[in-house]
């Protein structure tokens, strides 16, 4: 798990402002990867794949 990157998006998000559910999914995956259950990761690209502001 590269967590360099994982701050890097979340860095992007608060500063484009990104869409409040998406932003609440995407701490709910990075909260669920460090109390040790990676399967929550699993569909995330797809969740936010399908959102306007997803250009990450």
């Amino acid at each position: 798990m590269n967590w360099n990157r994982i701050t890097e998006i979340a860095n992007i998000l608060e500063r484009k402002k990104v869409k409040s559910k998406i932003k609440e999914l995407f701490d709910r995956v990075i909260d669920g990867m460090q109390n040790g259950n990676p399967e929550v990761a699993i569909g995330f690209g797809r969740a936010i794949s399908d959102c306007r502001d997803a250009d990450l």
